[in-house]
């Protein structure tokens, strides 16, 4: 136990062959991993020399021949001649009839005599003065409602 703890928490005592190329893996693992990061560098610092070279050769580029600037100036003058237009259309129809509506009179196609006017006049003065009174009827029961149950 003694000889474990000097040796660490290891008690397998492995001979100095053992530990030897255990020491020689591990010294190996680091140079790969240093290599493949050595070679990673080198890749990304070629692909960005490609996107470099690619970007100043205008590929990718971002604005319109003038060719497609000036056809598309065309389509939207054309569209905003058929909005205006269409829009003018509409106001002449709304002018239209507007002035018909204006001369328009209202009549009673029905042609009703007085005496039936004045029935239908008397008719609307009892059914409003009955809804008027069924509305004050339900709001004194629910006033009585109200102070039944504030009493309980």
């Amino acid at each position: 136990v003694t000889q474990a703890g000097a040796q660490g928490r290891d008690q397998k005592h492995l001979d100095d062959e053992v530990e030897s190329a255990r020491h020689s893996q591990a010294v190996q693992a680091l140079k790969d991993r240093a290599g493949a990061r050595i070679k990673l560098a080198a890749e990304n610092h070629i692909l960005k020399a490609r996107l470099v070279e690619a970007a100043s050769h205008g590929r990718d580029q971002k604005s319109l021949d003038e060719e497609v600037l000036l056809a598309r100036e065309v389509v939207a003058a054309r569209v905003a001649a058929e909005r205006e237009e269409a829009e003018a259309q509409l106001r002449e129809e709304n002018r239209v009839l507007r002035r018909r509506l204006q001369v328009q009179q209202g009549r009673d196609e029905k042609a009703l005599d007085d005496e039936i006017l004045h029935a239908r006049e008397v008719a609307a003065v009892r059914i409003r003065t009955e809804r008027l009174e069924r509305e004050a009827a339900l709001a004194e029961e629910n006033k009585a409602w109200k102070s039944r149950v504030a009493a309980a």
